[in-house]
C-alpha cells in the first residue's frame, strides 16, 4: 500500500515528491503555505518510507513516476511536481518524460551527478537549463 493524501483546495495542483529516508509529513508547513496561497496539494510516501509498505529505505525513480502517473490520472489537471533531494531528481526526470502532463516542476537541492572533468561553469548551466526550459509551457 502506498500512503498519498490530500491537503486544501484551490485552481492548482502540486505534487510533493519528498527525498531519501524521509516522509511526506515532514513537509506539513510547506503544504500550509502552499494551501495558504491557493494551491491544493497531494502528496504521498516512496514504497519504504513514512506509512507506505516496503522495504524500508528502498527508492526507486520508476516507482515514484508510477505513482506520480496515477496521482494525476486522479486529479484529472496538470500539476505542478515540486520534489526535493531524491525528490528533485525525479520532478526532473517526470519532467524530462511526460512534459505533456504537467504544468511546471521545482527541484529543491535535487541529488544530481557530475563527471570528474565537468567544469563548474557548464554543471551550473545544465542544472539551470534543466530547470527552466522544462517550465516554459
Amino acid at each position: 500500500m502506498i500512503y498519498k493524501t490530500k491537503f486544501g483546495k484551490g485552481k492548482d495542483w502540486v505534487i510533493t515528491v519528498h527525498g531519501l529516508g524521509e516522509h511526506c509529513g515532514r513537509y506539513e508547513g510547506l503544504i500550509k503555505m502552499l494551501n495558504d496561497e491557493g494551491f491544493a496539494v497531494y502528496t504521498f510516501d516512496w514504497p519504504g518510507h513514512g506509512k507506505s509498505d516496503g522495504k524500508r529505505g528502498h527508492a526507486r525513480v520508476e516507482d515514484a513516476l508510477g505513482i506520480i502517473n496515477e496521482i494525476i490520472d486522479e486529479i484529472n489537471k496538470k500539476p505542478f511536481i515540486l520534489g526535493h533531494s531524491l525528490g528533485g531528481v525525479t520532478a526532473i526526470r517526470y519532467a524530462e518524460l511526460y512534459p505533456s502532463r504537467i504544468k511546471g516542476m521545482i527541484a529543491s537541492a535535487p541529488a544530481l551527478a557530475h563527471g570528474d572533468n565537468t567544469s563548474r561553469f557548464r554543471r551550473t548551466c545544465q542544472i539551470f537549463r534543466c530547470n527552466h526550459a522544462i517550465c516554459d509551457d
